[in-house]
């Protein structure tokens, strides 16, 4: 399995669609720094799963996008596809694989597999289960992340590496639902509560509604004996209502009678009426195609008119296109013979520029014979100089010594001159003396009056102090001592227990499992990089980070408007507390053990200095008064060596003259001679340099003839595509023309089939509406009159009829309502009494039921049926809690487990690190020890510390190391544990910048051993690193802001 191509597109500096083809083997990518050579492992990163802002070097994840330049607009969607090679490594049945990731600048995402939609998770969980690595990526930062002083952080390092991370990340999902399970017992325990409390209330209303139910039950019986007494009456009344249905049958059939004389009536109108709707009928019929003729007729019509107006325009577009073929063939013609001529003009140029590189050689030979000629003259010259170097330097070494001689006989005067006048002026005013003795004094005053603060402010009862254990970087003590101020004087204890028996005055403590890690916010500064922290103290560093620092108050303001809720100091010492409170000023003496150290180191060399100011005093005073003996025996001796001086300058004077006469003759000939021969062959090679200079003008001429051929041929094939294209058109539209003409035609046949069609329908409706006149005439009007009085007699009977019905239907209402109301007894669970008995006072009991009823205020007539729910509900929610207490149960079992699992795992794969660490290590090395070295403690949580020993050292921390040695040892590292988890490729973003040659070809050794079953991408400036490559890929970055790609393949 290997990483066949990466296309990218819209991301970053690449807006346009961008295939880079890999290989097995080491692929190479260069390029200046800024062209976007890390935007491609960035890329690789995104799609197959980082999410992380800071490591894909982005703020927020919408700068993947390409964001336009000043000639390009910004893009707004970011693709990028991987496509691997699938030898089985990969559960998917296809030799190729692709992983494609889309970014919408509104934030959508897409990832898909094989051009299928899926999670981003799905993704991950694919690497996962073909490799659990997935793939190794070595950068200068994984490089710095790993050497830096956090052993948190270079542990996770180390774990990712190693693979041992997966663990860690199931372990924090594990932990994760174990905290979901935690919450969920909790907030089923709060229900079961509410429950169970709502069971009590429930219990109460379910014994108050068996009551109402009694009374109920009592009150339906007496209801039904009411009913019963009503129902006799109702059957009284239905003996009348047998004499209204005897009535109502004799109506019935008179009304019969009378309906068959109405029929026979009605039976000759409906003869004429059919015949009249069915001639209607035809009419309608005739119409609807009258009028869909006449519209089909008004469409053809339109459809005609398009027609016409579409076969206009092309008849025009031909004529235009005719116009443009013949420019084009003309434009054709003229490029066919302009390139004609250049080719016979560039014919021309092989012979003239043989003769010019001929004329090239000879006038470089000539060049060659004058450089010679110049160096002879050169060396002439410099030969003469030499000698008028020497002559300048006697005369120089002369005029030193006469200046010398008179500088000693002015000094010999003046000495004799100060001696003479200031014999009875030597002495030390002794007021000097006394003012250096009270200086002295108060020096001293101020040291004592600093170590008695420094002991008091440094030092409390064998306790260290915060102050002891830092100190400021040099010119940050202002921004240091403002931020912490009364801090300083904080006790440091390595844990709680040490201040549970403090008895002293008060104190604060600073114990490092009170302090919570947080995590740099990267849009301003914090203390901690001002401040050097004594060894063995990190752990006070959260303390520091608490503190952000501004340029001044607007800026420090501004950050506490944007949320930023700590102490910000400025650069000038003021402080913004989280209260609000603004502080400034001087902070006063307690600066801190430094700064104190510093003044009190200053005030110890002033008391050196002014101790030693007085005793040179002291000493100068005694010389002075035994120099004063001296003094006169020392005038005797000037005078006489001011007359021998005197002798000695005239004696140089006249030596100087003669000397530097003849030296100076003789080499300003042999200069001016050695001059006028340079200027001469100076002027002979500028005429050669000229025509040197002509034969690259025409070799210039001859490159741009190339380049116009070369474009006129591509303006020749525009052309011949152009005609092509032309012709096409053209072919097309008169098929168009046909077509449309075609279509007319067709059109008016339609035109006139319509108007005969419509003609024929015009008549036909003229002859249907004569036809129904006359059978309007023929209508016999006799029958109308016996039809009304036959119409009047039924509806008498009819009001008959209705009154009977009214009668009948009120006694069918009573009925009814007694049946509801024996229904509402019988739905309510009211039993009918077997044996009807007499009460007394029916209605009298039944009030005085209803008024007890009524008494009872609100009942909740589903409280027993609420509460027998409500019971099995409690049930199942405490089996339910029952079930997710084992669960929680067994997955903290689960949990232990897998950690006593991931501890033997951590061992087994330090041990196997170790051996492949160490060989690498000692590949590289040649020889030398190296290995990862477990804290002690937990493994899960010990620090993991890397000690080497190169060529035979004494084993060390890798921080310890030279750079280029910290770089090999981590790529030691990476080889070791790439040999023990194998993937499928391997990634080094400038990892061989910091190498020197010899480490470089180990490294580049060891990648070649490598390549041979792996696929390495490398981003390097290196030369060295480039010629190992087997393909090798340029970025660069001809239009800014927009990177390019261009591949080279070096070896087969």
């Amino acid at each position: 399995m290997y990483l066949e191509s990466i296309t990218i597109s819209g991301f970053k500096s690449f807006p346009h669609r961008t295939t880079i083809n890999l290989h097995p083997g080491i692929n190479c990518i260069v390029g200046p720094n800024g062209c976007g050579k890390s935007n491609i492992i960035d890329a690789i990163r995104w799609t197959l799963g980082e999410t992380k802002t800071s490591l894909l070097r982005v703020k927020s994840m919408d700068e993947l996008i390409f964001h336009g330049t000043e000639r390009r607009p910004q893009k707004g969607i970011a693709e990028v596809s991987l496509k691997f090679f699938n030898n089985g490594v990969i559960p998917i049945p296809s030799s190729e694989v692709v992983i494609a990731k889309r970014l919408h600048r509104s934030g959508e995402n897409e990832c898909m597999i094989n051009a299928k939609k899926v999670l981003q998770r799905d993704i991950i969980d694919l690497f996962e289960s073909a490799n659990p690595q997935g793939y190794f990526l070595l950068s200068r930062e994984e490089v710095n992340s790993i050497l830096s002083g956090d052993p948190s952080h270079r542990r996770r390092t180390v774990e990712e590496i190693a693979g041992i991370a997966t663990y860690r990340n199931h372990k924090l999902n594990t932990l994760a639902r174990l905290q979901r399970i935690k919450m969920d017992i909790e907030k089923l325990e709060n229900l079961i509560s509410e429950i169970s409390a709502r069971e009590v209330k429930l219990r109460s209303e379910a014994r108050k509604a068996a009551r109402y139910e009694n009374l109920m039950s009592e009150t339906g019986y007496l209801r039904w004996l009411l009913i019963e007494n009503k129902k006799k009456q109702v059957e009284e009344n239905s003996r009348t209502i047998s004499s209204m249905i005897l009535e109502e049958k004799n109506i019935t059939a008179r009304i019969k009678e009378i309906e068959k004389s109405i029929i026979s009536i009605m039976g000759e109108r409906k003869d004429g009426e059919k015949k009249g709707r069915e001639i209607r009928d035809r009419m309608v019929v005739l119409e609807k195609q009258e009028s869909s003729l006449r519209e089909r007729k008004g469409n053809l019509k339109e459809r005609l008119d398009e027609i016409v107006k579409e076969k206009e325009r092309i008849t025009k577009e031909l004529i235009e296109v005719g116009k443009v073929k013949s420019n084009i063939e003309d434009k054709y013609k003229k490029t066919l013979s302009c390139i004609e001529t250049q080719k016979n003009e560039l014919n021309l140029l092989p012979e003239l520029d043989r003769s010019l590189h001929e004329r090239r050689e000879k006038i470089v030979e000539e060049i060659k014979v004058l450089q010679k000629d110049e160096a002879s003259v050169k060396e002439n010259l410099i030969a003469t100089r030499t000698i008028i170097e020497s002559n300048k330097t006697r005369k120089e070494a002369v005029l030193k010594e006469l200046k010398k001689a008179k500088g000693k006989k002015k000094e010999t005067e003046r000495e004799l001159e100060e001696a003479t006048g200031s014999y009875e002026d030597l002495r030390l005013p002794s007021e000097d003396i006394d003012n250096l003795r009270d200086t002295l004094r108060i020096f001293e005053e101020k040291r004592a009056r600093l170590l008695t603060y420094m002991k008091d402010a440094i030092s409390d009862e064998g306790f260290v102090k915060l102050g002891s254990v830092i100190s400021p970087r040099e010119g940050k003590e202002r921004i240091v001592y403002g931020a912490l101020g009364s801090l300083l004087s904080c006790i440091l204890v390595d844990k709680l227990e040490d201040i549970y028996f403090w008895s002293g005055t008060r104190r604060k403590f600073i114990a490092p499992e009170l302090l919570s890690e947080i995590d740099p916010d990267p849009d301003y500064e914090n203390l901690s990089s001002f401040v050097k922290v004594k060894s063995g103290y990190e752990d006070i560093a959260p303390i520091l980070r608490r503190f952000a620092v501004a340029s001044d108050i607007k800026s420090a303001i501004a950050l506490r408007k944007k949320g930023v809720i700590y102490p910000i100091i400025t650069q000038n010492g003021e402080l913004l507390t989280h209260l609000g409170i603004l502080e400034v000023g001087e902070p006063g003496i307690k600066l801190g053990k430094s700064k104190l150290e510093r003044e009190l180191a200053d005030v110890e060399r002033e008391i050196e200095e002014k101790r030693n100011t007085l005793n040179k005093r002291q000493n100068e005073r005694i010389d002075y008064e035994r120099n004063r003996a001296l003094l006169n025996i020392r005038i005797t001796n000037l005078r006489k060596a001011l007359d021998e001086m005197n002798r000695t300058i005239g004696d140089l004077k006249r030596e100087l003259k003669k000397d530097i006469k003849l030296d100076t003759e003789s080499s300003e000939k042999t200069l001016l001679r050695l001059k006028g021969l340079i200027k001469k062959k100076e002027e002979e090679r500028k005429e050669l340099e000229d025509e040197i200079s002509n034969t690259d003008r025409m070799f210039e001429e001859r490159r741009k003839k190339e380049v116009e051929v070369s474009a006129l041929k591509n303006e020749l094939r525009f052309l011949k595509r152009e005609r092509e294209r032309v012709d096409k058109n053209l072919y097309e539209m008169r098929q168009n023309l046909s077509a449309v003409i075609e279509k007319e035609r067709d059109i008016r046949q339609n035109l006139n089939e319509i108007g005969i069609s419509y003609k024929k329908i015009t008549e036909e409706l003229g002859n249907l509406k004569k036809e129904i006149k006359e059978d309007s005439d023929r209508v016999v009007p006799g029958g109308i009159t016996d039809l009304f009085e036959l119409e009047r007699e039924i509806e008498r009977a009819r009001h008959l009829l209705d009154s009977l019905r009214e009668k009948r239907h009120s006694l069918e209402i009573e009925i009814a309502k007694l049946e509801t109301r024996t229904a509402e007894l019988e739905s309510k669970g009211v039993k009918r009494p077997n044996e009807p008995y007499h009460v007394d006072n029916i209605e009298e009991r039944l009030k005085d039921y209803e008024r007890k009823i009524q008494s009872m205020q609100i009942v909740n007539p589903l409280a027993m049926k609420e509460h027998t729910e409500i019971k099995e509900r409690l049930k199942f929610l405490e089996d339910e809690r029952d079930d997710i207490l084992r669960t929680k149960k067994i997955i903290e079992e689960t949990i232990k487990l897998l950690d006593g699992q991931a501890r033997t795992q951590v061992k087994d794969a330090i041990v196997k690190i170790n051996k492949n660490f160490n060989d690498t290590f000692q590949t590289l090395f040649q020889g030398g020890e190296a290995k990862l070295v477990l804290g002690t403690g937990d493994p899960l949580e010990a620090n993991i510390d890397i000690v080497v020993s190169p060529g035979g050292k004494k084993l060390r921390r890798v921080e310890q190391l030279s750079t280029g040695e910290k770089t090999l040892s981590v790529i030691a590292l990476f080889f070791g544990v790439y040999k023990l988890r194998p993937t499928p490729f391997m990634i080094l973003d400038e990892v061989d910048a910091p190498l020197d040659d010899a480490n470089l070809l180990r490294f580049l050794s060891l990648i070649k051993k490598r390549a041979e079953n792996g696929q390495f991408i490398l981003i390097s400036h290196n030369k060295q690193t480039m010629e190992s490559a087997n393909y090798l890929y340029g970025i660069t970055m001809e239009e800014p802001g927009v990177s390019k790609i261009i591949s080279v393949r070096l070896k087969e």
